[in-house]
């Protein structure tokens, strides 16, 4: 074990399982991909989630950790964008209240990923600032050799009028993915993968 990726959903995690992790993994680096749950656990309970990282501490002693945060309120957005593509019928303030989205406290978080594994065995990045030269950073902090990295965006979010009539569809008890719908008003629209511009 080489590393474990420690990313709050909703913060690039997709797009580096599909296209940096598997060229590491050609290196030899091996990245444990997401251990998400810790951080649904977390907005429950913190201690929790403490204790899970110890546990992995201790099952993986030598790993280095990439944390990857976003700005919260740009990540409560695209999170709530997620929940709306997998059927939520809750306006954006339900939401956020029924879910508890406004204690997420992304220095705690990072607080407690550093005290679990130590400050210098984590790579922190945020997910405005993906681009080439974080993840060539990234690459060199997990003892990697450069590549070039050549994706697309992947995973992306519902805005606009397409979140409103996805949740609009949602509330109608469809059973179809709205994506469909979504895809037949305009065909430019591609929820799970599009072209960096």
């Amino acid at each position: 074990m080489s590393a474990i990726y420690l990313g709050l959903p909703r913060t690039g995690s997709t797009y580096l399982q599909n296209f940096v992790f598997p060229e590491l993994e050609k290196q030899g680096i091996k990245v444990k991909e997401s251990e998400s749950s810790l951080f649904y656990t977390y907005m429950i309970d913190l201690d929790y989630m403490f204790w899970q990282c110890k546990m992995l501490k201790l099952r993986y002693p030598d790993c280095k950790v990439v944390l990857g945060l976003r700005d919260k309120e740009s990540w409560k957005k695209s999170y709530y964008s997620e929940y709306i593509r997998h059927g939520g019928t809750y306006n954006f303030s339900e939401w956020c209240n029924h879910f508890n989205m406004d204690n997420v406290n992304m220095d705690k978080v990072k607080n407690l990923i550093f005290n679990a594994f130590g400050k210098d065995n984590v790579f922190v990045y945020h997910q405005k600032d993906l681009d080439d030269n974080l993840i060539k950073d990234m690459i060199s902090f997990l003892g990697g050799k450069p590549f070039n990295v050549n994706g697309y965006r992947i995973n992306a979010g519902y805005k606009g009028k397409y979140l409103r009539f996805a949740r609009w569809l949602n509330r109608r008890n469809w059973l179809l993915n709205p994506n469909f719908y979504l895809q037949k008003l305009n065909p430019k629209f591609s929820n799970r993968v599009k072209k960096e511009k």
